[in-house]
Order: structure tokens, then sequence, then C-alpha cells
């Protein structure tokens, strides 16, 4: 991701092993360039690419814990937790 006004590289987000209408997406975001939502709104573009264009009916990620900030931009986007372990949360997302 590359932020429009300045050239300034904002971080990563894929999606990763799509099969059977399932994909389990990636977001990575420099330390410069977080708490600017550019993550929320790279989310939202993702998700509608995804169940728009390449037909997903389920997105899936994994996120640490102790990583609140992160767990609060996908609720806000709609995921949700569906398990969760001592090392990782398990959310996700379904088509409408």
């Amino acid at each position: 991701m590359i932020e429009d006004k300045s050239g300034e590289f904002i971080g990563n987000i894929e999606f990763m092993d799509i099969k059977d209408g399932f994909g389990e997406l990636g977001i990575a975001i420099t330390a410069k360039k977080q708490d600017m939502h550019y993550g929320t709104e790279a989310i939202q573009r993702m998700l509608a690419y995804g169940f728009a264009e390449l037909g997903l009916k389920r997105i899936v990620l994994k996120v640490y814990p102790n990583n609140a900030r992160a767990i609060h931009v996908y609720e806000k986007c709609g995921f949700v937790t569906y398990d969760a372990t001592d090392e990782d949360i398990f959310m996700e997302i379904f088509a409408d």
C-alpha cells in the first residue's frame, strides 16, 4: 500500500490460500503509518474486492491476542471471533 499524497509506503495487505470460496486476509502496516485509519480503509476495500470480484463467501484472519488495536479495527470492519488459543485469535466474516 502506498499513500496517495506522499507516495510513502504504508504496508502490505493480501489474500492468501484462496480456494473454494474461502480466503485468508493478511495485513501489516508500518509503525509510522499506524493510527491513521489506513488499515480500516484497506480492509474495507479488500473485503469488497474479495466478495464482489473474487466471489469469496468467507474471509478469515488471525491476530495476536495482545493486539487490541488490530482487533478493534477488524471488529469495526465486521469480523467476529470464531476461535482462540493462547497464541492467536481467529476471526471471520461472511459475504452478505
